[in-house]
C-alpha cells in the first residue's frame, strides 16, 4: 500500500541528538508517473558529429530479443496453487507442476497476449514520452521477456538473477514460465524476523552481484527493492524486468526521464520538473550548454540540466543516466535489510527524513533507531546513496572482499541452510 503521510517516521530536531524514530516496514506500489494522455508521435535521433543524442532512447529496444515458443515440445502443466495477480490486476501468477525435463515445479506468469504487446510498435523515446505526456504502459511484459531471453543465452549468469525457463504461447494467453523461488520475496522476510548480520551480509554481496552482471551487460534494472527479491535456497534471485532499459549506445551513457521503481528506493535525480524549461539555482562558473546538477528555487527537485540561460538562471531538463539508479535502489535495499525500516519517503531535497539523514549520516540513524550497520557496510552505503550520481560507485566497483563476506560465500554454498 502507499506510504501514509505521517506513518513512517517522526522526526525530533533541535540538538545534535535529534531522532527520527522508525515504524512499521510498510511495501509501496511502483507509483510511476506514466501519463493515461493519449497524443501521439514519434522522434528520431539527431545526430551531431556522429553521436546520438543520449535523451532519445528506445525503450522497445528489448522487444526485439523476446522469444516466444509454441507449447507443441514443452510439456504438460499441472496446476498447484494460484499465487497472486501481476500487472495490476490483468494477469494471474500461479505455481504449477511441469512435466517437461522430468518433473519439477515452476511458477507460471499469465497474461493475455494484447497485454503483452501493448507497447509494441509504440513511440519508444522516454524524453518525448514525458515532454508529450505520450502514453504507454509502464510495466512492459514484452521487455521484461526479451531481457530474460537475452540474459538466458549469456554465459556465467550468476545464480542471484531469477530464470525465466522459457515463454509460450497459449491460445490467447503469453506463459512466462519462471524459476520456482520457494522462499518468497525478500520484503516478507525481513518484515515477520530480522536475519542474522551474517545473512544479511551474504543477500548483499549477492545483490550486487547480480546487478553488477546486468550492467556489465547494458542491462539496468531501474525497480530494485526488496518485493523484487526472491529467495532461492537461502540465495537471493532479483526478478522483474518490466522496467528495465539498456544503459547506453554507441559507447555512451543513455537519459532517461520517467520517476520509475518505488518512492522510498528512487534516487532523487529521477524526480524531475515537467515543463520543458525552468528556473534553477545556478551554480557558480557555468556557462550556456553545460549540463550540470542543480535545484529549483523551492528544493523541490534536484536534477541534472542543462544551462540555457546563465542570467536568468534558466534551464531545461537532461534526464538521468539509468546504472546509479540502480545503485542507489541496491542501497537503499540493503539499508532497508538492515534497519527493516525506510530511511525516508522520498530521497527529495524537501523530505525531511532524507534531509536529516544527508546532515547527521547514517550511522546517526542506526543509533537513533537502536540498530546495528557494520562500520563497512556503512561506508559503501555513504557512498551508493550520495545526492550526485556521478559520484557513486559502479555496480562492480560495489562488492568487494572488504565488506565482511570473506569465507563466508565457501562456508553458505556448503551449508545451504538458514540460521534463523
Amino acid at each position: 500500500m502507499a506510504l501514509a503521510a505521517d506513518a513512517c517516521h517522526a522526526c525530533r530536531a533541535g540538538s545534535e541528538e535529534a531522532k527520527v524514530r522508525p515504524v512499521e516496514l510498510c511495501s509501496t506500489d511502483s507509483g510511476t508517473s506514466y501519463s493515461s494522455a493519449t497524443s501521439g508521435g514519434s522522434s528520431e535521433r539527431p545526430t551531431g558529429a556522429g553521436l546520438v543524442d543520449p535523451r532519445c532512447t528506445n525503450l522497445n529496444f528489448f522487444h526485439d530479443f523476446a522469444r516466444i515458443e509454441e507449447m507443441i515440445g514443452k510439456g504438460s502443466f499441472t496446476k498447484r496453487k494460484e499465487l497472486s495477480s501481476c500487472c495490476r490486476g490483468e494477469g494471474q501468477v500461479e505455481l504449477h507442476l511441469w512435466s517437461g525435463e522430468g518433473e519439477k515445479l515452476v511458477v507460471v506468469k499469465r497474461l493475455p497476449a494484447e497485454r503483452v504487446r501493448v507497447n509494441q510498435g509504440q513511440p519508444a523515446s522516454e524524453q518525448e514520452l514525458f515532454q508529450r505526456s505520450i502514453s504507454r504502459s509502464s510495466e512492459d511484459v514484452l521487455a521484461e521477456i526479451g531481457v530474460f531471453s537475452y540474459l538466458g543465452q549469456c554465459e556465467k549468469l550468476p545464480a542471484y538473477i531469477l530464470e525465466m525457463l522459457f515463454a509460450l504461447q497459449m491460445d490467447q494467453e503469453v506463459w512466462l514460465v519462471l524459476e520456482h523461488a520457494e522462499g518468497g520475496d525478500l520484503f516478507n522476510v525481513i518484515s515477520k524476523r530480522p536475519p542474522s548480520k551474517e545473512l544479511l551480509l551474504l543477500w548483499a554481496w549477492q545483490l550486487l552481484q547480480a546487478v553488477a552482471f546486468l550492467h556489465q551487460q547494458g542491462i539496468c534494472h531501474r525497480d530494485i527493492s526488496l518485493e523484487n527479491i526472491l529467495l532461492s535456497g537461502g540465495d537471493i534471485r532479483l526478478m522483474d524486468f518490466g522496467q528495465a532499459v539498456q544503459s547506453s549506445e554507441a559507447g555512451q551513457l543513455l537519459r532517461y526521464f520517467w520517476a520509475i521503481g518505488k518512492p522510498y528506493y528512487r534516487p532523487p535525480e529521477t524526480y524531475i520538473p515537467s515543463s520543458s524549461t525552468f528556473e534553477v539555482m545556478m551554480p557558480p562558473g557555468l556557462s550556456s550548454g553545460q549540463v550540470t546538477l542543480a535545484k529549483t528555487p523551492s528544493q523541490d527537485f534536484l536534477c541534472h540540466v542543462r544551462v540555457l540561460d546563465v542570467e536568468t538562471a534558466t534551464a531545461e531538463p537532461y534526464g538521468y543516466t539509468a546504472p546509479p539508479v540502480d545503485v542507489f535502489e541496491t542501497g537503499v535495499s540493503i539499508l532497508i535489510m538492515f534497519f527493516a525500516a525506510p530511511p525516508w519517503r522520498q530521497a527529495r531535497p524537501n523530505d525531511t527524513y532524507f534531509k536529516w539523514v544527508q546532515s547527521n549520516g547514517l550511522q546517526a540513524l542506526a543509533k537513533s533507531w537502536k540498530k546495528a550497520l557494520p562500520e563497512p557496510v556503512g561506508e559503501l552505503l555513504k557512498r551508493m546513496l550520495h545526492l550526485d550520481a556521478e559520484q557513486r560507485p559502479s555496480a562492480q566497483e560495489c562488492p568487494g572482499e572488504n565488506y565482511e563476506t570473506r569465507g563466508l560465500r565457501m562456508r553458505w554454498n556448503k551449508e545451504k541452510s538458514f540460521p534463523f
